[in-house]
Order: structure tokens, then sequence, then C-alpha cells
């Protein structure tokens, strides 16, 4: 399942990541979509996002964090979307709550 409507077209609604090279563009187009105003980020208090809200830190390319997670939602039509990516040993997944 995919995003709901423009603003949030190509999130990945309930997917996995098996290798690093399948999360790149995706950790790109939520970078994107936060730097444009599309998405709010939502604490999750949890303890991997480290009290890191700010997308635009984290770089368009590898090097990127051992783990990167993220609650978001679209502000258009306020689907949430959780990321959980673990780029240390490659596997992720992007939920649809």
């Amino acid at each position: 399942m995919s995003g709901t409507c423009m603003d949030c077209k190509g999130f990945k609604g309930n997917c996995s990541f098996e290798s690093r090279d399948e999360m790149i563009p995706y950790i790109n187009l939520i970078k994107e979509a936060s730097i444009k105003n599309k998405i709010n980020i939502i604490d999750p208090d949890e303890q991997y996002q480290n009290s890191n809200k700010d997308l635009a830190g984290i770089g368009s390319e590898p090097p990127y964090p051992d783990i990167i997670f993220y609650k978001f939602a679209c502000i258009n039509c306020g689907k949430i979307y959780r990321v959980f990516l673990d780029w240390y040993h490659g596997k992720g997944e992007s939920k649809l709550i």
C-alpha cells in the first residue's frame, strides 16, 4: 500500500527493505517531503529516534546513522507512517499506521 494523496504519493505503507540500496531513495523521499513541509514529524516517544526530529540533518547519501526511526504524518491527508531502518544490518520497514 502506498500513500493516499498527492503529497504522500510514493511513501510506502507496508513494506520491508532488504538492502541498503533499497533504503537510500526512501530516505531521500521522506527527507525531501520534510524539507518541503509536506510531512510533520511526530515524536514517537521511543528510544530509537534519539530526540532527532530533523530529517534535513541526514545526508543524501551514506554514511547514515545506524538506526533511522521516524513517525510522521502527511500534512495534506493526515495518514501516519512509521519508518524504522536499520542501516547497520541493511534491513528495515515502513508501515502505514
